[in-house]
């Protein structure tokens, strides 16, 4: 018999396993399909009596049981389980083998009883399929890479199968369940519920989203919709041998607008975009097709200059990238906690602002206009005005500059001496503000400032308040240099900052340090400006990275993630009295990037309201929890900083630069891009997307905690460490 090349997994679990009589017409049906040559795979999922009878049998035996080894017990009924399938496929005339969560190859998390599933190896599984032999898998427990058993949460086992699906390249998973399909309602609670011939993956996501009929786990559907698996929710019943139900596929088109159904609440773009925030972390896949792609570096160090750098840090060649997820051209994936520097605060690729663009580019619309009026740009402005603008009682006029945070920059500086009449410009120890000569005079980095060949005039260094080096009352002593008519403190035109220091190592300027700075400004007749271009537009957790401080800066510069795709783009924004330029006096080839215009007013969409923040705000709580919690205690020296969804890891007591350096590089050895910055590169910087799903924002963060226990442990003059997982 010819058996197909191509797999279908299919999962059983509830009725399907509930007696022996089940378990024999479930593998009666399965030798019928295996019979027409069609390879399968299978997964089980059910303890049944069988494990009531162990945990009372634990009972018996006295005291509390611990959590390992209640998994130890359910792990045992789930491999009977499995084994009783195969015993029962063999009675059929069917080749097959039961395999245990270990030797499928399913690594969890370490957490008994409610472990999530981190990577499937399906090696041993692929051998068997390829021998002809059905594989029965265990399919509701895993180990740990620790090798403790464990078994799953609600509805893992939906994800193994799909997990499963993915590696062997599956032509479907079929989750058969005791239900006839999908409803868009719960129709235990509604009679009027209608049943889904075929739906697409983000249609099932809004139906679960809305509490809908949750049959499925949503992270199987998520995996599913990324690795495009074509799921089949099927009704197993003893009086019916129809295999009809509810098949999930990827839509003939990806929906430009929000799907129907979504939580009212919710802005429309938050809703196009909202199968993002809900994306599991990839799958390791173990089979290769064609084998790894060659990574061929040769053009870029033959031709491309030395000042290349973050290409030295994660050496390979990267080909695509979706969410939080970037893959190298062999199709290995990497969480992405870097995020362009800043530049993608809303992930790679969003889906609602790429059909957008799109449609402008197929419409042959206008894709430069230097500062020409266009629709696009009038949208945008709009868009800025109603969305950001008005609901903060801000009245900033706009200048759109060249597409780089440093030409901001640049502008802002200028604006300030022809606004005020002065020529010094104050900025703040540990400050990064570009690389253009005027930036660099403003900016702390010592080696950075010396590659500008030249003498970096008119600017006054002053203490940020915190860092390595601060001062007790750097309020106060700057107070005292603006006071005292004989500090010899020229005033300046304007004090520049950053109220979080990204490359200076994730500094948090006090609210109560930000509003003194502002009302000195105002005592003196010094204009404040504020630069976000890092970690404004939410990096912070609010649009503007100043809100949380109740002030109101004279000038702010914005770029990065104010293109929204990640496509370049520039502000700055300056109070009305201030726009004093005469027209051309600061001008650029490049400030009518209309692309640009288009992604960041479909970005901007996001805020409106206050669902986007509440959204970081609970991922910023899972990033500290993490650091505070599991990373920090390794070694008393760790020091964390941060606010919203940027967070610094510095090592600088702790092993300093060079176990700072190897933990990046494990991270990336494991899937994880995490960059360096703040003084020597001693802090590991945890700068994901802002709409990175919670799941992978966890393994990322997994990722790190492990990587940085395996790093200091081996560097025992750093200290002791306390392995993960241990009491």
């Amino acid at each position: 018999m010819q058996v197909s090349e191509r797999v279908i997994v299919q999962k059983y679990g509830g009725a399907a396993l509930a007696s022996i009589e089940s378990i024999q017409r479930a593998a009666h049906r399965v030798a019928e399909i295996r019979n027409t040559g069609q390879s399968l795979c299978v997964v089980v999922s059910a303890m049944g009596a069988t494990t009531d009878d162990l945990l009372a049998l634990a009972k018996r035996c006295g005291g509390p049981s611990p959590e390992r080894e209640v998994d130890a017990l359910l792990a045992c009924g789930e491999n009977m389980s499995a084994a009783l399938f195969a015993m029962c496929l063999r009675a059929e005339g069917v080749n097959a083998m039961s395999l245990s969560g270990l030797q499928a190859g399913i690594v969890t998390t370490a957490e008994h009883g409610h472990a999530e599933v981190r990577s499937v190896r399906a090696d041993r599984v692929a051998a068997l399929l390829a021998d002809g032999v059905i594989p029965v898998v265990a399919g509701f427990q895993g180990v740990t890479p620790g090798g403790d058993v464990t078994t799953l949460g609600r509805g893992g086992s939906d994800l193994t199968a799909v997990l499963l699906g993915a590696a062997l390249e599956a032509s479907a998973v079929e989750l058969y369940k005791d239900v006839d399909g999908i409803y868009d309602r719960d129709p235990t609670e509604h009679v009027d519920a209608n049943l889904f011939a075929r739906m697409d993956y983000d249609r099932l996501l809004t139906v679960l989203a809305n509490g809908g009929h949750a049959v499925v786990q949503s992270g199987a559907v998520e995996y599913a919709r990324r690795h495009q698996v074509v799921l089949r929710v099927v009704p197993f019943s003893p009086s019916r041998e129809d295999r009809t139900g509810t098949v999930v596929k990827m839509a003939t088109r990806m929906p430009s607008r929000v799907p129907s159904r979504i939580p009212s609440h919710l802005p429309e773009a938050m809703a196009a975009v909202a199968p993002d925030f809900a994306r599991p972390p990839a799958v390791p896949r173990e089979i290769p097709i064609d084998g790894e792609a060659a990574r061929d570096v040769a053009v870029f160090e033959d031709i491309e200059s030395n000042v290349r750098t973050y290409c030295r840090s994660f050496p390979t060649v990267f080909a695509r990238a979706k969410g939080a997820l970037m893959f190298d051209e062999a199709g290995r994936s990497y969480i992405d906690f870097f995020a362009g520097a800043g530049a993608l605060n809303y992930g790679h690729n969003p889906d609602f602002i790429r059909e957008r663009l799109i449609e402008h580019l197929k419409s042959d619309s206008v894709t430069h206009a230097l500062d020409m009026f266009t629709p696009t740009k009038r949208r945008f402005l709009e868009q800025f005005r109603d969305v950001v603008l008005r609901p903060r009682q801000l009245d900033y006029k706009v200048q759109f500059c060249g597409p780089t945070g440093a030409n901001s920059v640049e502008a802002a500086l200028k604006l300030a001496r022809l606004a005020t009449g002065r020529v010094t410009v104050a900025s703040f120890t540990g400050g990064w503000h570009g690389m253009t000569a005027a930036c660099l005079s403003v900016t702390g980095n010592r080696e950075h400032r010396e590659a500008a060949g030249a003498p970096l005039p008119f600017t006054t260094v002053l203490p940020y308040p915190d860092g390595p080096y601060r001062l007790d009352d750097a309020l106060g002593y700057v107070t005292s240099l603006f006071d005292d008519p004989n500090s010899g403190l020229d005033l300046p035109a304007a004090v520049i900052m950053e109220t979080v220091q990204g490359e200076g190592g994730i500094y948090v300027a006090p609210p109560e340090w930000l509003r003194g700075i502002r009302a000195l400004c105002d005592k003196h007749g010094v204009l404040m400006i504020v630069d976000d271009v890092q970690v404004g537009c939410g990096r912070a957790g609010s649009f503007f990275s100043f809100e949380r401080a109740g002030i109101v800066p004279d000038l702010v510069c914005l770029s990065k993630s104010i293109g929204g795709y990640g496509l370049p783009m520039s502000l700055l924004l300056m109070k009305r009295e201030l726009d004093v330029w005469t027209p051309g006096q600061h001008t650029g080839t490049f400030r009518g990037n209309q692309l640009a215009f288009l992604a960041a007013t479909e970005a901007l969409s996001l805020w409106k309201g206050h669902q986007f923040e509440k959204v970081i705000a609970e991922r910023a709580a899972v990033v500290e929890k993490s650091l505070r919690g599991h990373i920090a205690p390794l070694h008393g020296d760790i020091e964390v900083r941060g606010i919203g969804l940027m967070w610094g890891l510095d090592m600088r007591r702790a092993g300093g630069a060079a176990v700072a350096k190897k933990i990046g590089q494990r991270c990336f050895e494991r899937g994880l891009i995490i960059e360096r910055c703040g003084r020597d590169d001693t802090v590991l910087k945890v700068m994901p997307p802002l709409t990175i799903d919670v799941e992978t924002l966890k393994q990322g963060l997994r990722i790190l905690e492990e990587a940085t226990t395996a790093v200091l442990a081996a560097e025992p003059q750093t200290g002791k460490v306390t392995p993960i997982g241990a009491a």
